[in-house]
């Protein structure tokens, strides 16, 4: 007797919910039947003073009641939901005479555009990309990049730190991907590597940001000398800013190479050069560093500044634009950029 007095309760239940006429009073009849002192939970508090027989069998019966209802509840709301969006619609006065609104198209952020062409055209030089964490050991940002503790770069004006643990950083620069990825098990040189992402200094003004993204690029092979890195990074740059560039090569100091060089790049519009990337060949003690043989193994590295190439190929002077979020200003360069096209 006690079963069919459920089922009559659960049908009645069933015949509310497809009476009810709007959503606020669905969500209440919903928020009762489903709560604690609700027709579910009142047959479970009854289900377990029953012996185990009759108890599976009322316990199988409540989730049946459950699925039931729920399926219900979210039916009625469909239905209601349409209904209302029905009458809106059927209320909404159409004026033919008012003028179309302005049609607003997305469109690509500079940096992001960059960033993808930069990812083409090194995996057309022959680099694969790869990836690694922004926060990283000082092992991989320092020690096996040949930097000792005592050189500037472990302070704290330039690399950020962690409050809560000493043993990381915010990595100040890629290369600590490329240490992560070679001393992973079974990899062995050759490497032909490139890694894209942000990296963090402190350092901030017109040209500079504590946050920006860098490119890094790696190549360790057999017979690898400076003219393989000066053809390489020359034929980047130019798929990036045209044919028509200048360069010159200086001589620099980064722990992690051994014959260092910095980049610039002539500016003919405001005549000048510009700093736009270092480089080398790789340090020996960063190959041993990964259990690579430096007598057999070779290899150069550049790193740039993403945001730097950016501000160069669409001739802009502040790093700020990038990071506004300034609409007028995104709207107003990629105007610009399609007139040039």
């Amino acid at each position: 007797m006690e079963m069919h007095q459920h089922e009559r309760d659960f049908r009645e239940i069933l015949n509310q919910i497809n009476d009810i006429c709007e959503l606020d009073k669905l969500k209440s009849f919903r928020a009762i039947i489903l709560s604690k002192g609700g027709f579910l939970s009142s047959l479970s508090n009854k289900a377990n003073t029953l012996e185990k027989e009759y108890k599976i069998k009322l316990f199988k019966k409540i989730n049946e009641f459950r699925s039931a209802i729920n399926d219900a509840l979210k039916n009625r709301a469909i239905i209601l939901n349409n209904i209302e969006i029905d009458q809106a619609m059927l209320a909404d006065v159409v004026d033919l005479t008012m003028p179309t609104r302005e049609t607003i198209v997305g469109s690509i952020h500079p940096l992001s555009s960059v960033i993808l062409e930069i990812k083409c055209i090194m995996e057309s030089l022959g680099f694969n990309i790869v990836d690694g964490p922004e926060l990283d050991t000082k092992h991989n940002v320092f020690t096996a990049l040949n930097t000792p503790e005592f050189h500037p770069a472990y302070q704290m004006q330039d690399t950020f730190h962690i409050a809560d643990n000493d043993d990381y950083v915010l990595r100040p620069h890629t290369s600590s991907v490329q240490i992560r990825h070679m001393q992973q098990k079974n990899r062995k040189p050759p490497f032909w590597m490139s890694s894209i992402g942000k990296v963090y200094r402190n350092d901030n003004d017109a040209t500079h940001s504590p946050m920006f993204h860098q490119l890094e690029a790696l190549c360790i092979d057999k017979n690898i000398n400076v003219s393989n890195l000066k053809f390489y990074f020359t034929n980047f740059l130019k798929s990036i800013l045209g044919d028509n560039i200048k360069l010159r090569w200086r001589n620099s100091f980064f722990p992690f190479t051994a014959l260092s060089m910095e980049i610039d790049l002539f500016d003919k519009q405001n005549n000048r050069w510009l700093e736009i990337a270092g480089c080398g060949m790789v340090h020996p003690n960063v190959l041993k560093a990964v259990n690579i043989d430096h007598e057999e193994y070779q290899g150069f590295a550049w790193g740039v500044g993403i945001e730097r190439l950016t501000m160069i190929k669409y001739k802009f002077d502040d790093i700020k634009c990038l990071f506004n979020n300034d609409i007028r200003w995104l709207r107003s360069f990629h105007r610009n950029i399609a007139n040039t096209c």
